[in-house]
């Protein structure tokens, strides 16, 4: 078999997702043997996975923090509150609910291993659980929310600098 990309050469592996034949530098070009187009695949789906984990986060703190805004100017406000309180309160809103997110995925890495106590309850355990958890990761992602946002936004810049085409 010769590799998928430099024909004249002979294959020494195969692309781990699609078998194609690699060359001695072609299954060495990567850390583990892939053609390109599956480690395309590969950076294409953990970009999205990382820009979902964003939008689900400026959408949450951002949705919560805008109700709460409306509530607050809608309301009878007492005299000795001003527009500056209202912003404030947003501002926490906002930061109390946008960790939510980073905090459940925080959670997720733990793994699942409480839900099979829940499970005993059935759907009512269920609810239990998630609410549970959604209580737990408000501040977990307190913590959560800052360094997945680095760690995130660093991986998409090495994702964006991994080469795309052998040289």
């Amino acid at each position: 078999m010769n590799c998928y990309n430099h024909g004249d050469q002979v294959a020494v592996s195969q692309c781990r997702d699609c078998n194609k034949g690699l060359c001695d530098y072609c299954a060495h070009f990567y850390q583990i043997p892939l053609c390109i187009s599956c480690n395309q695949l590969h950076i294409d789906y953990e970009k999205k996975k990382i820009k979902k984990e964003f939008f689900w986060t400026l959408v949450l703190g951002t949705i919560t923090a805008a109700t709460m805004f409306f509530l607050l100017i809608t309301s009878e406000m007492p005299p000795d509150k001003t527009i500056n309180d209202v912003y404030l309160r947003t501002l926490i809103t906002f930061f109390v609910f946008a960790p939510i997110v980073p905090g459940w995925y925080a959670l997720n890495s733990f793994g699942s291993n409480f839900k099979g106590f829940f499970l005993i309850f059935s759907l009512p355990g269920l609810f239990v659980f998630y609410a549970l958890k959604v209580l737990v990761s408000i501040p977990v992602g307190l913590i959560a929310l800052p360094i997945r946002f680095v760690r995130n936004a660093k991986r998409l810049k090495d994702l964006n600098a991994i080469p795309l085409e052998y040289s």
